[in-house]
């Protein structure tokens, strides 16, 4: 049952991908649709629902308990790697537990804060205005900062990957498929507690829950995007078009 964490690596991705493209292009919201941006966060609001849950119901090699390590354990794993010589693990490796547990987090405040904003001209959040300006600008500016620590936090989140690529492991195939293979015993194998019909039942409870509505309204606004799309696109071009009508008359009166 691991492939069921790779919905959230696929979500870290596209969350990273939507934030540059909204929070860090000049232009915004008519290069990239708040409307966009927003969908995008309730997405990745139940894909962080369901990882939380999965952390502590799921499979034995998903839960937190199983690969977050104290840090002496860290830190003589962390030399281990420098001397190109980690330990197989079976789950995530003691650097990579603390990694995925940072992402969830800053990923989690994204979501969240989000709720809480407003661009002042196209889009209020659902929660907009519950705690007044102050502590919605506050959030604001929290949430634009964090932004930029998600992309660093998913840099090296990739340069992990990497790392670990050259070294002889396939991270991403294992994180696709949900199993890895060994040429030696992995140093947090441990016996899944729970039969598969068991974790299933979890797994589609959890979808459920996490679920039902965030997707209902992620594929309704797919099928409208193009449409939406198309006409942010002749709205952008009738502006710039009146800009450069207006431009022409100054000129001329010149």
């Amino acid at each position: 049952m691991g492939w069921l964490a790779s919905p959230v690596s696929l979500g870290v991705s596209g969350g990273g991908v939507d934030f540059i493209l909204y929070t860090k292009t000049s232009g915004a919201p008519f290069l990239f649709p708040i409307e966009v941006h927003a969908q995008a966060g309730y997405l990745i609001i139940g894909l962080l629902v369901f990882r939380w849950l999965w952390g502590l119901l799921g499979s034995v090699y998903a839960r937190f308990k199983t690969f977050l390590y104290p840090p002496v354990e860290t830190v003589a794993y962390s030399q281990l790697l420098l001397k190109r010589r980690p330990g197989a693990y079976a789950s995530h490796n003691p650097l990579g537990g603390w990694m995925v547990l940072l992402m969830l987090l800053s990923l989690s405040f994204q979501a969240v804060s989000g709720l809480f904003l407003s661009d002042d001209i196209f889009f209020q959040a659902p929660l907009y205005g519950v705690f007044g300006d102050g502590v919605g600008g506050q959030l604001r500016t929290l949430h634009q900062l964090n932004s930029d620590l998600l992309i660093i936090l998913i840099g090296l989140h990739l340069a992990g990957l990497i790392a670990h690529r050259l070294l002889g492991e396939p991270l991403v195939a294992a994180m696709l498929v949900g199993t890895k293979r060994f040429r030696q015993q992995p140093v947090d194998a441990r016996n899944e507690p729970y039969n598969a019909a068991t974790l299933r039942l979890r797994a589609i409870g959890s979808f459920y829950c996490c679920w039902r509505r965030p997707m209902a309204v992620v594929l309704k606004h797919l099928f409208l995007l193009p449409r939406f799309l198309l006409t942010q696109l002749s709205t952008a071009k009738a502006c710039i078009a009146h800009a450069a009508s207006k431009k022409h008359q100054r000129d001329n009166r010149l």
